[in-house]
């Protein structure tokens, strides 16, 4: 009759049923073995290891510390941002002047009938943009033509179509058509133009504007110089459109109490266009504590006076520049 020990090796000496590592490793990985110790003696060394590996595993491991000077073992990092990262898109400083807002390094347009026609036919992906021209072909089928052979646009500029006195291309329904067909813009020209000698642009209603800035959450550009919308507006734009960072509704009705709001939740912003609103030197140092990226104001036709702004009020912002 052969022994228990015999029989069963080390089991008899050293009862593993309950311990961590008989629950990790099945019976297959377990030594049982016959005769003159054999069983025991590769049971044992098996057990060892075993035991070494589980205590290598429950061992506490070296962490560098993070930039916070934790050693915790978080492994989150030190600043985890919690919206991606954007590049200036105005990073230059106040040595440039006014140039780099006034007249910004554009993407390449196609202005013109040709140079759209072109683009078109022979898919030059260099033009990114589209700046419609007065008397272009119009409507939602056109918008849908361009955007078949060119689905990289990433801004279309609407500013000078409809010239008065001559028949309209656009309609205000044509722009619903715009967040469908084009889901890469960035950039978003609805301003109204006026002047002596030129009137163009297409009325922008509230509704229209919100269900098009929903489907745009990439836009960093956006403008609708001119429009007179409601305040329902500036909410929507804050809500669909977090990064962006150059922001114009000039000639418009908001409020400042509104505007402020809306520029709050939009961190990113750079150049803000406050010209004929109701801002006053209070509301534009609250926009300057909101907004530490803020580099270009226009405050042209407002209640601000440039007498009224002294170096210590725009010290947290040495690179910004107000225009007057």
């Amino acid at each position: 009759m052969y022994s228990s020990d015999d029989e069963y090796g080390y089991y008899n000496d050293y009862d593993i049923s309950h311990t961590a590592a008989y629950e990790q490793y099945p019976p297959r990985h377990r030594g049982r073995g016959r005769g003159r110790g054999q069983g025991r003696e590769r049971g044992q060394q098996q057990q060892q290891q075993q035991q070494q590996q589980q205590q290598q595993r429950n061992a506490p491991q070296h962490r560098e510390p993070t930039k916070r000077g934790r050693d915790d073992g978080d492994d989150a990092p030190a600043e985890a941002p919690r919206a991606p990262f954007l590049p200036l898109m105005y990073p230059q400083g106040t040595s440039a002047g006014y140039d780099p807002f006034l007249k910004p390094k554009e993407p390449v347009y196609c202005d013109t009938a040709a140079a759209l026609q072109a683009a078109m036919y022979t898919g030059n992906t260099k033009a990114t943009a589209i700046r419609f021209w007065p008397g272009t072909a119009g409507g939602a089928r056109f918008l849908t033509d361009v955007a078949q052979k060119m689905p990289w646009i990433t801004a279309l500029d609407f500013s000078n179509i409809n010239v008065k006195g001559a028949a309209p291309t656009f309609i205000v329904e044509d722009f619903l058509a715009v967040a469908h067909l084009f889901p890469r813009l960035t950039s978003l020209d609805f301003s109204r133009r006026y002047g002596p000698d030129v009137e163009c642009g297409v009325k922008l209603t509230t509704p229209t504007l919100i269900v098009i800035l929903r489907r745009l959450p990439l836009l960093n550009r956006l403008s609708f110089f001119g429009q007179s919308l409601r305040s329902e507006a500036l909410e929507h734009i804050a809500q669909a459109c977090p990064l962006l960072q150059h922001l114009d509704f000039g000639c418009g009705s908001f409020s400042p109490a509104d505007i402020i709001e809306c520029a709050r939740r939009c961190k990113y912003l750079e150049l803000l266009d406050l010209r004929q609103t109701a801002f006053i030197k209070r509301d534009l140092m609250t926009l300057l504590a909101l907004l530490p990226r803020l580099r270009f104001v226009d405050c042209r036709e407002t209640r601000i006076q440039d007498v009224q702004i002294f170096d210590r009020d725009v010290s947290s912002h040495p690179n910004i520049l107000l225009d007057f």
